[in-house]
């Protein structure tokens, strides 16, 4: 297909493969971090209306890991399987009319009948081996972003970004006894969207949000302001370090992607600067990033778009003058049309058949074509769906998308907000479509190592529609690369 570089596939396998038995819930439509891998129990985590699940990697089996009674804008996760989690406390909601405690710092005065009208954010803390499950309110608003770390055998630290521009340090100790250590504001009247954990630092986080500013912190310092980093542009929702600890990125809903270089930051410069395909509208807007890990030697950046884009990114020779020479995979609509037709929606595992392909593209092609698979549509093969299912240990792999021979109709309308507003609004976010001309809109992006099979993996997230599976050819990398 035009578009198509002749070489561009050789960072990837020959296949991808589809997981269908997983249904991604976005309850906020700006918040898309919410496919993650863990590395040592080799389970994905996701978002399900008021739950949290989990995908086994070795059977592709889902099942439910933890339920809220809220429904999560966000979560975190632990290599002991603990997770936390963070959202809104809503009228709809079942807690709304429970007695709930509100966490305040220990200099704090007992919240007055006002206060606690304004403490709507809510934290969850779920331990598996102890069955200890614990919901607080804290901060004044949705909590936009959370992240935990273990401590100790039985303690936690974690930290939570709160829209009343407040980063909450929390310490947990025995499972279940919450305090708050610090509260810092990065910035006046900014929104908190995400935190993030040196590697290599424990006193290190990055944080971004409804501004220009990254803010480089040390939590456990009086003055915790670091640095500042101006990026120029707006809103920030997507942040990660290399495993390494040198690089850090940052996504920008305006489709701006920076990556710094924390050894050598001058004057506010990025290392390199990665630009969405459909800058300044919407369905561009980034809304996560993610590095290789460290057991992973791909070397690679991945980044997603609001609709059906993730961006493949080589980190091993890359410099600002050959920074758009990269591959895009597009997540067609087509691959939701064959769930509708082959999968059963009640399923928990994996379907074996024949289906559509996510497609590899190289950048500048898709910038001058928007809506390139607007006019797409699957087109059932002649055989019937059960003639198409094996006996394979892995998920359904992919055939060649088709294109529709009929006029297609119309084009999709949009259904989220035609300007990008970084208000969180409170109510949960409930689309009527899950995708966007043509094109599925994504709800997380990861890496992954399923152990049965042995190689390194990207993990893409439909909303609403399982996930796509794509094995990185480390193989053929490194022969390019030498």
């Amino acid at each position: 297909m035009e578009g198509l570089r002749e070489n561009s596939s050789q960072n990837f396998k020959p296949n991808a493969y589809y997981i269908p038995g997983v249904g991604i819930s976005v309850n906020h439509w700006q918040l898309r971090n919410l496919l993650k891998y863990d590395a040592s129990s080799n389970v994905v985590y996701y978002t399900t209306n008021d739950s949290i699940n989990k995908l086994d990697m070795s059977s592709f089996v889902s099942s439910s890991y933890v339920n809220l009674h809220y429904n999560p804008r966000c979560y975190s996760h632990a290599p002991n399987g603990v997770v936390v989690t963070g959202g809104l406390l809503v009228n709809s909601s079942k807690l709304y009319l429970m007695n709930i405690d509100i966490l305040l710092l220990p200099e704090s005065p007992q919240p007055t009948q006002n206060r606690q009208k304004l403490s709507k954010g809510l934290f969850s803390f779920y331990n598996p081996d102890l069955d200890v499950a614990k919901t607080v309110r804290l901060g004044e608003k949705i909590n936009n972003d959370v992240a935990v770390f273990q401590s100790s055998n039985s303690n936690y630290t974690a930290y939570v970004c709160n829209n009343d521009s407040n980063l909450y340090c929390m310490d947990i100790s025995n499972n279940d006894d919450f305090r708050v250590v610090n509260s810092i504001n990065c910035e006046v009247n900014t929104c908190l969207n995400n935190v993030v954990r040196s590697p290599t630092n424990d006193k290190l986080l990055a944080v971004t949000g409804d501004s220009q500013s990254i803010f480089l912190l040390d939590p456990t310092a009086s003055n915790p302001n670091v640095r500042t980093i101006a990026s120029g542009h707006e809103a920030g929702f997507g942040i990660a370090y290399h495993p390494s600890g040198n690089l850090l990125s940052a996504a920008f809903q305006d489709g701006t992607c920076l990556v710094y270089d924390l050894r050598n930051i001058s004057e506010n410069k990025p290392l390199i600067e990665v630009k969405s395909t459909r800058c300044g509208h919407s369905s561009g807007a980034f809304r996560a990033c993610k590095f290789s890990p460290a057991y992973d030697m791909s070397d690679m950046l991945i980044i997603s778009e609001h609709v059906g884009r993730v961006h493949l990114v080589d980190l091993r020779h890359l410099d600002y003058s050959n920074v758009d020479d990269h591959q895009v995979v597009v997540v067609p609509l087509a691959l939701g049309q064959y769930v509708s037709i082959y999968c059963d929606s009640d399923s928990r595992s994996a379907q074996f058949s024949s289906f559509t392909s996510p497609l590899i593209f190289d950048y500048d092609y898709l910038t001058n074509n928007e809506k390139l698979f607007q006019d797409f549509v699957f087109t059932p093969p002649k055989q019937s769906s059960t003639s198409l299912k094996t006996d394979s240990q892995f998920p359904a792999k992919s055939n060649s998308i088709r294109e529709n021979s009929l006029n297609s109709s119309s084009p999709c309308m949009n259904t989220h907000p035609t300007n990008d507003n970084n208000s969180h609004q409170g109510n949960s976010y409930r689309p009527s479509l899950n995708f966007i001309n043509g094109e599925m809109m994504l709800s997380g992006i990861d890496f992954c190592t399923p152990r049965k099979a042995n190689e390194s993996c990207i993990l893409i997230g439909c909303e609403d529609a399982g996930a796509v599976m794509w094995g990185v050819n480390d193989a053929t990398r490194e022969a390019s690369a030498s």
